[in-house]
């Protein structure tokens, strides 16, 4: 009998334009997912260019779960949910949508787009952090993800826009 192999790290991209509810997202997955790398990008621009290794970001491995914010300053979300799904490789990524309102049009359009769940982001810094944690317990703890993309490096280029929280 083989000994069990270790959960391998995870990598998160996090795609949230307001810096207080990210910080707070990036803490509770600090605390709760210690292995995962965290990668943190304001806006659907760059997320997009992240996730295409555009510009600063040649370097930066695909993620293998994002969380991604509808309510995006220079994009709609729903449209780097699009870009996503509909590229041949970058579809097979977990998306969670998290949207502070929703309305049941916008669900019902999220799940035809392909997001793997849509869930209410509380204004509350407390229950942000309860949703957050069961987020990634389901996510990063019971679930399997999808292998791994291959072919991307696993260093990542500095850049003062974005931030890596973990190795």
């Amino acid at each position: 009998m083989c000994p069990a192999k270790a959960p391998r790290p995870v990598s998160i991209l996090l795609v949230e334009r307001d810096p207080g509810n990210a910080q707070l997202i990036l803490e509770v997955l600090q605390a709760t997912a210690s292995e995962a790398q965290v990668w943190w990008v304001k806006d659907g621009r760059e997320a997009i260019d992240l996730l295409l290794e555009r510009d600063v970001h040649i370097g930066v491995p695909y993620p293998d779960f994002i969380l991604l914010d509808l309510d995006l300053s220079d994009a709609a979300g729903m449209d780097v949910l699009v870009h996503i799904k509909s590229h041949d490789v970058l579809h097979r990524i977990p998306v969670v949508i998290l949207r502070t309102a929703i309305e049941m049009e916008e669900v019902g359009n999220a799940y035809r787009l392909g997001a793997n769940c849509l869930v209410q982001k509380p204004l509350d810094p407390d229950r942000l952090r309860n949703v957050i944690s069961v987020i990634e317990k389901f996510w990063l703890s019971t679930v399997s993800l999808p292998p791994r993309l291959s072919g991307q490096p696993a260093a990542r280029c500095a850049d003062a826009s974005h931030e890596r929280r973990r190795q």
